[in-house]
């Protein structure tokens, strides 16, 4: 085994792997200095006829100047192209009938209630019920009486909502207090 110098405390000839003076774990330095050394002619081999010719670095080098140079003056060109005002066209004075009010729809069910909402307005969705409703903005899907009895327009049919119709949500805290 190579004894080798602990990194930490100096020590000299330290033959394991852990350094008697300071503890210190010196496998991954042990594992380095065993490793084979390459001599220097087995690596840097000279290289037969691998010289290129002078001409040859100055003919690259002066094709990839003229390259940037045509890049640069297209994508001048380009910037101006893009960057400059268009001529100015003539503006002729359209005037437009004024709009026609369309007649409102037949089949929208409007709230019918004679006291104003002291909540919000929800539009009912394709597959909403009461109880959906109600436990989507009160978390309780059993509060939806407090929203049947604010609109008068779901007695008798609560379990058959209109998609499209508008129902009055009344705030959770007025509904709790029973002053609907």
């Amino acid at each position: 085994m190579i004894t080798i110098k602990c990194p930490v405390c100096d020590r000299p000839e330290v033959e394991g792997n852990i350094c008697p003076n300071c503890e210190t774990d010196l496998s991954t330095l042990r594992m380095l200095e065993e490793l084979p050394t390459a001599t220097v002619e087995t690596v840097v081999q000279p290289a037969k006829n691998s010289a290129v010719p002078l001409w040859l670095f100055i003919s690259v080098g002066v094709a990839f100047l003229f390259f940037g140079i045509g890049l640069g003056i297209a994508g001048n060109a380009f910037w101006i192209a893009q960057n400059s005002s268009p001529p100015p066209t003539p503006s002729l004075a359209v005037t437009s009938p004024s709009p026609v009010p369309s007649p409102p729809l037949e089949n929208k069910t409007q709230n019918t209630n004679s006291h104003s909402c002291l909540g919000f307005n929800y539009t009912v969705k394709p597959g909403d019920s009461l109880s959906l409703i109600a436990s989507k903005f009160y978390g309780n899907s059993e509060l939806l009486s407090l929203i049947a009895a604010k609109n008068s327009v779901l007695k008798g049919r609560e379990n058959s909502l209109k998609v499209g119709e508008q129902l009055c949500i009344p705030n959770l805290e007025e509904g709790i207090n029973g002053n609907l």
